[in-house]
């Protein structure tokens, strides 16, 4: 009679700590965020709209374009707009990773009224016609006149 043992070894091995070389990766320091907002952003020649931002892993804003100068890393601002046309306000905020940068844009316009006399004085259609062709393009501001023949209308130049 034969006997056969069979013997199993387990080897475990474990691993503590480092093994040196290589050194370690510094940690990534996020960018800043901004957030950045107008309201409102169409406004009369002469009025107001309000400039509201935030931003995150910053430490430091300004403000460029229509407006200029340090800023806090939060807060709001009104400004008056003054000239006709699309005007634009951006901040840029910095941080240890880095900067980041945001632009809103207020348009601003001005307004007529006026009154129909002649012809129809109810539902007239009133427009600004930019390139003289004597038809409401898309591109132009236009309106109705009310049971009085009173209109308003909004234009940017003419």
């Amino acid at each position: 009679m034969r006997f056969f043992v069979t013997f199993f070894a387990l080897l475990l091995i474990s691993s503590c700590g480092g093994g040196g070389g290589g050194g370690g990766s510094t940690p990534t320091v996020p960018a800043p965020s901004v957030n950045f907002s107008a309201d409102p952003t169409s406004v009369l020649i002469g009025s107001d709209s309000t400039l509201t931002w935030s931003s995150t892993n910053a430490t430091s804003c300004s403000a460029s374009g229509a407006w200029s100068g340090a800023r806090g890393t939060s807060g709001s601002e009104t400004v008056t707009i003054s000239t006709v046309g699309n005007i634009s306000f951006t901040i840029t905020c910095s941080g240890e990773g880095g900067n980041r940068s945001a632009t809103v844009t207020v348009e601003g316009y001005r307004q007529t009224v006026g009154v129909v006399v002649d012809g129809y004085i109810s539902g007239a259609d009133v427009f600004i016609d930019e390139n003289a062709n004597y038809v409401v393009d898309a591109t132009e501001n236009a309106t109705t006149s009310d049971n009085e023949g009173k209109f308003t209308i909004k234009y940017a130049d003419g």
